[in-house]
């Protein structure tokens, strides 16, 4: 081994790595100050933050373990399918348990759950061989048969029921209903045996939902039966299902939109390199010209609405207070607007250096991505292991919700479930917190481990993009994808463990507010949005922090306390560079995004005016207007998973860069490794040919190759 590798394996137990320990330390240095920084391959690594892995593995473990329990204990059935007001599963066999009134039933050909009134908790929830569905010149006479039906006439003839009778929506064991009769629980009397009024429905997803043609005639709506708040449900209801339809019938136009968002994103970020000197340059003198046109304008009208009150006041007419007022208005907006202006052309003539050099960034992030075009599929290989994940969390959850037991009500005769003795009540709150918080910290990590996986890939381009490492191992996307696996998941795991951490703070915080919040008061609630606001604060910095301390693992092998420190040590060491490549950043992915969404939009609307992939002869304007929305969303959406992984390469050169120029100096022992475009910003080397014993010093003699590669003399 060199002195250097065994210094730094001695570092390596000072700051704990191999104990798991966590220290803001860097004992070697000094090593990285006298050799330089020649890359991530200069020293041999080792695995960092062991025990926080090992903690991560235990916890999915045990969360493994309660949804296997959670599995064995509840019924997903229940949810999937739906439960009448007796505990019969719609659609199955209920077997098993005692047998009391209406329990236990074959419900095999009943498949699918319809509420009797939604508005009444006394009516029952039934379980049906079809969703009654009727057109409007039946409909009202249907509703009214439901109202006087009896066992016997249930039994005899459908006739005297109407639908209601067919539909089985009647209690009665003669009819075709599975349910039978208990005059104690029946709704308006003991030979009534029907729901008091019945409503259109089709079946969605097991349940009988309100269909929205039918139920807006006019002669239902009136109807004395109908309640003002059951209309009121139902009408959201059917405004659901109507926006549910609209998606089914659009749902390849929806699918094409998707596919050419996803293909304009492409040719974008391909593009982005030519248009971000031009777009960002043209906003700042855009900004100039605007404020200063603004300041003259409101000058001017303050000069001419001066003028005016002086000439009546010299004329001996009176001036009134609004036109007095309107002077101070505009002589205040003036002096604002004024301020403003100058303060920007300020603070861009100023800045304008540190924002080339964040233009040069995202010019080099541009070309690594050109380089490594494979880092493409990293958002969708982090939204698939996501929504895998997430898909797997939801299937617990419906388990974990149906853990409760099956409690008889002797009032009412129906069945509810409730918390019993496995689990408890408190025992449930347990189990669903640790379920939440494995959600939160299972996907922090995946997230976590996309970013870290294209930082290490960007890392490795840096340090090669010259040729100065001639040795320099080839690495690449999958290379960074073992050094990850094999060395860094644990100080993944750390960085992940405490943004999950943060983030359960918030949701406990917002469970409180729920609880509490009517009752706390306005200094209560202030509070609580200030804890809230601070909260929300935290975890974007540290999201931030954790980006860049990933960055450095990737450098240097570093675990996670000591990356982050350095991390935070570098970007507060060039925090005018931060704020600049921030500034640049929000500008160009802000707009990128705009511009992007819009596209998306116009493409939706082409094919919606041009009806193709649509089932249908077209949509009606409330219909168009919701698949218009969800492409903007859609559009939306894809430009942040592109843009973020484009930030992500960003603030990988930006922070290598920062590196670079804190460990080298331009000479033939420790040349720089930036790029012809970012040398000329470190005041040693430049991208131009560099004579001897110029501005470059320390023997700093460099030349640009055909290939545009910087390689020492």
């Amino acid at each position: 081994l060199s002195q250097f590798d065994r210094d730094r394996r001695a570092a390596v137990f000072v700051m704990g790595k191999g104990k798991g320990l966590c220290s803001c330390t860097d004992p070697y240095e000094n090593n990285l100050k006298s050799s330089g920084l020649r890359g991530p391959w200069q020293h041999s690594r080792s695995c960092t933050n062991p025990l926080m892995l090992i903690l991560f593995f235990l916890y999915i473990v045990c969360w493994v373990a309660v949804i296997i329990f959670a599995s064995a204990k509840g019924d997903v059935y229940r949810l999937l399918n739906g439960v009448d007001s007796f505990g019969n599963v719609c659609g199955r066999t209920n077997d098993g348990g005692t047998s009391v009134f209406n329990t236990h039933l074959d419900m095999s050909n009943f498949k699918y759950l319809y509420y009797a009134d939604p508005t009444d908790s006394t009516a029952p929830a039934l379980c049906v061989s079809e969703c009654p569905y009727y057109n409007d010149a039946t409909f009202t006479e249907d509703i009214n048969a439901c109202t006087g039906c009896t066992d016997s006439s249930v039994g005899t003839t459908a006739d005297t029921c109407g639908s209601c009778a067919l539909y089985s929506v009647c209690v009665s064991a003669t009819g075709s209903s599975p349910y039978s009769v208990n005059t104690d629980i029946t709704w308006q009397s003991a030979n009534n045996y029907c729901p008091p009024y019945s409503y259109s429905t089709k079946p969605v997803m097991g349940r009988c939902w309100p269909t929205s043609d039918e139920y807006t005639s006019t002669t239902v709506t009136q109807a004395s039966e109908v309640t003002s708040s059951f209309t009121s449900i139902m009408d959201s209801v059917s405004y659901t299902v109507s926006l549910y339809e609209y998606f089914y019938t659009a749902r390849y136009q929806i699918l094409y939109t998707t596919l050419g968002s996803l293909l304009l994103a492409i040719i974008l970020m391909v593009l982005l390199r030519f248009l971000i000197a031009p777009v960002v340059w043209t906003t700042m003198v855009l900004v100039i010209v605007s404020s200063t046109a603004a300041a003259v304008v409101l000058w001017l009208e303050y000069r001419r609405i001066k003028g005016d009150i002086e000439n009546k006041e010299d004329a001996g007419g009176g001036v009134t207070t609004d036109e007095k007022n309107n002077r101070d208005f505009y002589l205040a907006m003036s002096i604002v607007v004024t301020v403003a202006a100058v303060v920007l052309f300020t603070v861009i003539i100023a800045m304008r250096k540190r924002i080339s050099m964040a233009i040069n960034i995202f010019t080099e992030a541009s070309h690594a991505l050109a380089a490594r075009p494979i880092l493409f599929i990293s958002p969708f290989l982090t939204y698939i292991f996501v929504m895998s994940y997430v898909t797997t969390w939801i299937w617990g959850s419906l388990f974990i919700a149906t853990l409760q037991e099956k409690q008889y009500d002797n009032t009412t005769g129906y069945h509810s479930y409730e918390y019993g003795s496995e689990p408890t009540e408190d025992e449930y709150k347990t189990i669903l917190a640790y379920h939440i918080f494995a959600l939160l910290w299972i996907t922090q990590f995946i997230i976590a481990s996309g970013n870290f996986v294209i930082s290490g890939t960007v890392t490795s381009w840096y340090f090669t993009q010259t040729g100065v490492e001639p040795d320099a191992p080839s690495a690449g996307f999958l290379r960074s994808v073992y050094i990850y696996v094999r060395y860094h998941m644990g100080t993944v795991a750390f960085g992940a463990l405490i943004i999950a951490i943060v983030q359960m703070c918030r949701i406990v915080l917002e469970a409180i507010k729920r609880q509490y919040g009517e009752s706390a008061g306005s200094i209560g609630k202030f509070i609580m949005r200030c804890f809230s606001c601070c909260l929300y604060c935290l975890e974007k910095c540290l999201k931030y922090i954790n980006k860049n301390a990933y960055i450095i693992t990737n450098l240097h092998g570093y675990p996670f306390c000591s990356a982050a420190w350095t991390a935070y040590s570098d970007l507060f060491a060039n925090a005018l560079l931060v704020v600049a490549i921030n500034g640049v950043g929000f500008l160009v992915i802000t707009l990128f995004k705009i511009m992007l969404s819009s596209a998306t939009v116009l493409l939706a609307y082409w094919l919606l005016s041009a009806d193709i992939g649509s089932d249908t002869s077209g949509t009606d304007n409330q219909g168009s207007w919701f698949i218009l929305t969800f492409a903007a969303f859609i559009g939306w959406m894809i430009a942040s998973m592109f843009f973020e992984l484009f930030s992500t390469i960003v603030d990988t050169v930006a922070l290598c860069f920062m590196e670079d120029k804190k460990y080298n100096d331009g000479s033939s022992v420790k040349p720089y490794h930036a790029s012809p475009g970012l040398q000329k910003f470190l005041g040693h080397a430049s991208s131009a040919t560099q004579e001897k014993g110029g501005k470059g010093g320390k023997g700093g003699d460099w030349k640009v190759t055909k290939k545009n590669q910087v390689t020492p003399m």
